[in-house]
């Protein structure tokens, strides 16, 4: 399925790890300090500072740590920075580091210590080899777009310095009150600036000496076999956070399928410490649910979000079915028509990755207040005060479920979009053409479904839905086109499935994506400034002056994070009530058994450390669904806690800068 990335990492379904796997297959009693992860693709290099890949992060996210990680309550914590501040407007941070962390190479050997130094190697490298990172730094680390453009060529002048060897100072182009939330990704993590200078593009070779390691865990041995290569991870001995490592040893190995008598045994006396069950072969399916029914679960979903929006931008002067899609009724029509369970099951069935349903644009635990409240509560509570008729106050946005679908709404926008329809002098049915991935049987069967359900609410005297089925490269080469500003002819008036991947804590990750001039899904959208001053779309140029407002507002706080969070609901609230986007669903949700214990590694949404092992558990039965459901409440309560205190301390900082 061509689910499009255009903002974020590109991503992979087939990289998400699978299942750990505690001591060598076949052991009778698994030894306590070994463990296996398989995963389904490996990775083509380990240097993170070049790749932007999520094999690479997966694997570098137990070698290397940055400054910053979440704990596994999901706040932001000290990790190679001790302390850290930044100025009353948010343009300067200063890191205050921790002494005697060091490189280890796969001799398990300390080579030389971690100093500031490092992440100002780290940065000019990516500038200077043009890494996939490196436009990511534009606009938000002062000088560097214009040194990656060649406007400077004294890197002294962008802005990150060691001010010492253990204090390191970002300046920023703009103040970015958020900004160490981007520290938890790779594009902020240090390298030894000696290995940087000697090893050039080959810094990150998959091989044992081709990274240093400061973090959990050392790459120790890779193996290259015809199903790809096996790698090795040892514990790192001079590790910081040295207990809250348990597993001593963790082999990585391709996947390779097997009798499914065989895995459920090996899960039975031990081996493996969690079955995947996701696209597993109907016989190991039905032996698991035989042995362990009560104790199959659903994993949580990947953070990004996918959703359908419409093409708007049909030039001065929009065809009928342009401005057929123009008109917010058929809009909101099409918003409470769609089935969205249906939609996903349709697609799933037909082979794709297990996807569960998503209600909103932002993804649930992407960002909190300092209380430990979700983003999301304050985006309900700013629909329902907008629209209270079509979104009730007690309306939830939480994953795996559909809060919109509503036939009788739908059909009550539609007969009002039928008379304004009328009076423009556009003839009904509306066509209404979707494209569909021809690589992908999930894509075709799920607009097949679209289309069933659409008609038969409707009628087929009211809309038709047309599938154009387009091949991969001739989607993305639209997405391009479009993306440039460029194809406002085409006949397709809803887009593909796109993607959206927050690459940092807040809200803006992903509400930017449609503000103007920078956004660039108006740009897919067929829209820019000079097309919102036609007289066609002058309602449309009026959402987005409000939706601009809402916005600025929001990055106008500052430091007060709750007026913050008001104002980015109000501002997603209009995307939605508008029915500008369409969310479907999110990655994930695929069917185990495990017997690693939940809520124990680090959480988090964004960034690199959810992909961390550090803080792992495992014991010989597996967790069933009452005692997940418990020890989830208790996380919670006990993440409602740490928020607590951690807004205290937060209360404390601000009333000694005042």
């Amino acid at each position: 399925m061509n689910m499009s990335f255009i903002k974020g990492r590109m991503l992979s379904v087939l990289t998400l790890m699978l299942t750990l796997v505690v001591g060598s297959p076949g052991a009778a009693e698994p030894a306590a300090d070994r463990s296996i992860v398989l995963y389904a693709k490996p990775p083509a290099s380990l240097n993170y500072l070049y790749e932007n890949r999520e094999t690479t992060i997966q694997h570098v996210s137990n070698m290397v740590d940055g400054l910053v990680e979440h704990d596994r309550f999901g706040i932001l914590r000290p990790a190679l920075a001790e302390a850290w501040h930044a100025n009353d407007d948010f343009t300067v941070w200063t890191f205050i580091l921790r002494k005697g962390v060091y490189w280890v190479g796969a001799d398990l050997a300390p080579h030389a210590e971690v100093t500031a130094g490092d992440w100002v190697d780290a940065l000019r490298y990516m500038l200077d080899y043009g890494s996939a990172h490196a436009a990511r730094f534009d606009g938000v680390i002062k000088n560097a777009g214009a040194y990656r453009s060649g406007l400077i060529g004294d890197f002294s002048k962008v802005g990150v310095r060691a001010a010492g060897p253990h204090v390191l100072e970002y300046t920023l182009e703009k103040p970015i009150p958020w900004f160490d939330t981007l520290l938890a990704d790779t594009a902020f993590y240090p390298a030894p600036g000696d290995a940087l200078r000697q090893k050039g593009r080959a810094f990150g070779a998959l091989e044992p000496d081709g990274i240093f390691c400061n973090g959990a865990y050392v790459l120790v041995q890779v193996e290259h076999g015809p199903a790809g290569p096996a790698l090795v991870y040892e514990a790192n001995p001079y590790y910081r956070d040295r207990e809250h490592v348990s597993i001593e040893r963790i082999r990585l190995e391709p996947f390779k399928p097997q009798d499914p008598a065989v895995l459920l045994e090996m899960f039975a006396t031990g081996p493996l410490a969690a079955l995947p069950l996701e696209g597993a072969e109907a016989r190991l399916i039905s032996l698991a649910k035989e042995r362990y029914g009560d104790c199959i679960f659903e994993t949580f979903s990947h953070p990004a979000s996918f959703f359908l929006t419409f093409f708007l931008g049909q030039g001065s002067e929009p065809a009928s079915r342009g401005r057929a899609v123009l008109n917010r009724n058929v809009r909101k029509a099409l918003f409470f028509g769609m089935n969205r369970k249906a939609l996903v099951d349709a697609r799933t069935k037909a082979g794709d990755v297990s996807a569960v349903l998503r209600s909103s644009f932002t993804p649930p635990g992407l960002s909190f207040d300092p209380e430990g409240r979700d983003y999301q509560d304050y985006l309900a509570k700013a629909l329902s005060q907008k629209n209270p008729f079509d979104f009730p106050q007690d309306i939830s946005l939480a994953d795996s479920q559909d809060p919109f679908y509503n036939p009788a709404k739908a059909l009550s926008y539609m007969a009002k979009a039928r008379e304004e329809l009328a009076g423009q002098g556009i003839a009904l049915p509306l066509t209404i053409t979707v494209p569909a991935d021809s690589a992908s049987p999930g894509d075709i069967a799920m607009k097949r479904r679209l289309k069933e359900e659409l008609e038969a609410l409707f009628g087929s005297d009211t809309i038709a839905v047309s599938i154009e089925v387009m091949a991969p490269d001739d989607i993305d080469a639209l997405l391009s086109r479009m993306g440039g500003g460029m194809a406002k002819d085409r006949a397709l008036d809803m887009t593909p499935v796109l993607g959206w991947n927050a690459e940092y804590g807040d809200p803006s990750a992903f509400l930017d994506a449609l503000s103007l001039p920078d956004g660039p899904l108006w740009a897919l959208m067929g829209l820019d400034e000079a097309g919102l001053q036609e007289p066609a779309y002058a309602s449309l140029a009026e959402v987005q002056r409000f939706y601009w407002e809402k916005l600025s507002s929001a990055k106008a706080e500052g430091a007060d994070m709750y007026r913050r969070m008001e104002h980015f609901g109000e501002a997603e609230a209009i995307l939605l009530d508008e029915a500008y986007i369409l969310p479907l669903f999110a990655l994930g949700g695929s069917l185990q058994v495990s017997r690693i214990q939940p809520w124990t590694a680090p959480y988090a949404l964004y960034g690199a450390d959810r992909y961390k092992l550090k803080g792992i558990s495992v014991r010989r039965e597996p967790f069933c669904l009452a005692e997940r459901e418990f020890l989830f409440r208790e996380w919670e309560s006990l993440r409602l806690a740490a928020y607590r205190e951690k807004d205290d301390q937060r209360q404390v900082l601000l009333r000694a800068r005042r």
